[in-house]
């Protein structure tokens, strides 16, 4: 295998998986407070640590058990992992959809509103027809899109926590010298990482490189690190204003407003709008990819788009009416528990099973 070859079977899993769950996951920093800052500034950090490890556990073995069982779309993967009840994730990965795709719609029409002055219903309408063109380009083109748009974002998080980070008064706010007197950082932690891990079959198509145990190891290990990474810069610049910080819907907006620098207000905001489209693209991407399994044949283009638009209006909908603070708290717990019993307790069970029967027919 070259060396280009090998860089994208250990990079690009974790570049698609970095892409997909930013948008829903932290782009917005509501997401951090909800389950992290709310619990201190150091509970958050030792719930970093705790994220990263059940990232790269949970992701090490997926990706070893996609690669020995073949299993590159969901359907598949969930064929060998749950047997007849496979069926039981199409309907979570259904609702997870709605879920994320309703935080982004909503998120994304905050941020137009922001940089036009226009309404949040506007926002959504923008975001609703991009995606919709988007999610119509092939498996190639989204790839190509997800990593370009990757190092973007690497480079504006970069700047944004060069310009947004200050010097913390800890001498005189005895909460940052604190530690946790309870486990709720623990529930925080683990909601967050077991609904960002729901974002893992979509990533199932970028596995195709894997060819060793060796290369999922490096592959897991390094999406582990390039998913935390954007969200723990985040959240220390976030530091700079607890604990005001905690009651803003929209965190990302007050740290704007006091930077005050105008090249990063129009760039961050780009960035993470076309962060929300990646992640909604790659969503709604393996949507059509698992009716285009189902249908035994290829659905066009514009079959693709009337899907994606039709899925698109009803999450604005929902976004609307349910709220973006009430979204993330109460949907993503409903996320973190359907997952936890469709893939997690199985993955740990039958699937570490299947892997170890499948290298010992080996030998």
């Amino acid at each position: 295998m070259s060396t280009v070859k090998r860089l994208k079977a250990i990079l690009l899993p974790g570049l698609v998986f970095q892409s997909t769950i930013i948008g829903g996951g932290y782009a917005s920093g509501r997401e951090l407070v909800e389950f992290f800052l709310q619990y201190g500034p150091v509970a958050g950090y030792f719930g970093f640590i705790l994220t990263f490890c059940i990232f790269a556990l949970v992701l090490i073995v997926s990706f070893e058990f996609a690669r020995i069982t073949n299993s590159y779309d969901y359907k598949t993967f969930f064929q060998h992992l749950l047997g007849h009840l496979w069926f039981l994730y199409e309907l979570f990965f259904f609702i997870t959809l709605m879920i994320v795709v309703s935080v982004c719609s909503s998120l994304a029409g905050g941020i137009i509103a922001y940089s036009t002055g226009q309404n949040e219903i506007f926002g959504m309408i923008v975001f609703i027809c991009i995606v919709t063109l988007a999610s119509s380009l092939g498996t190639e083109r989204i790839e190509t899109f997800m990593g370009f748009w990757s190092v973007a974002l690497y480079g504006t998080y970069f700047i944004f926590f060069m310009y947004g980070v200050k010097p913390i008064n800890i001498t005189n706010n005895d909460i940052f010298y604190s530690l946790p007197n309870n486990n709720d950082w623990l529930n925080g932690a683990t909601t967050f990482a077991v609904s960002s891990l729901a974002a893992m079959p979509v990533i199932l198509f970028s596995l195709r490189s894997l060819d060793s145990s060796c290369y999922s190891i490096a592959a897991g290990f390094s999406a582990s690190l390039l998913a935390i990474m954007p969200g723990l810069a985040f959240y220390t610049v976030m530091l700079g204003y607890y604990p005001e910080i905690i009651d803003d819907t929209v965190p990302l907006t007050r740290i704007l407003i006091e930077i005050d620098s105008q090249l990063l207000c129009r760039i961050f905001p780009l960035i993470i709008f076309g962060t929300l489209i990646e992640t909604c693209s790659a969503l709604l991407h393996t949507f059509n990819e698992r009716l285009s399994v189902a249908s035994n044949k290829n659905i066009s283009s514009e079959k693709r788009a009337t899907i994606t638009l039709f899925l698109l209006i009803i999450t604005v909908f929902i976004a609307d009416n349910a709220g973006f603070i009430y979204l993330i708290n109460k949907g993503y717990r409903v996320i973190s528990w359907l997952f936890y019993a469709l893939f997690f307790v199985p993955l740990f069970t039958r699937g570490i099973k299947l892997i170890f029967l499948k290298k010992l027919s080996k030998t």
